[in-house]
């Protein structure tokens, strides 16, 4: 990673809080509730975009998991 990118990724993660160790734990908890859930059913299922209640973090989940 390029210095430049390096210090732009750093901003964002400062920025956003991102290692914030309470929405650390709640990303946590919402990955260990997909894979739980996803025991019975589909991954992609679960995070279908069309689904009436999306999970918290959905958009990390989909980026995580691979799902366009």
């Amino acid at each position: 990673m390029a210095v430049n990118e390096k210090a732009k990724a750093e901003y964002m993660i400062e920025l956003l809080d991102l290692k914030n160790k309470e929405l650390n734990k709640m990303r946590k908890e919402s990955y260990l509730s997909i894979i739980e859930i996803s025991n019975n059913q589909d991954i992609e299922n679960v995070l279908d975009e069309n689904n009436k209640y999306l999970p918290g973090f959905f958009s990390m989940l989909k980026q995580f998991f691979l799902i366009d």
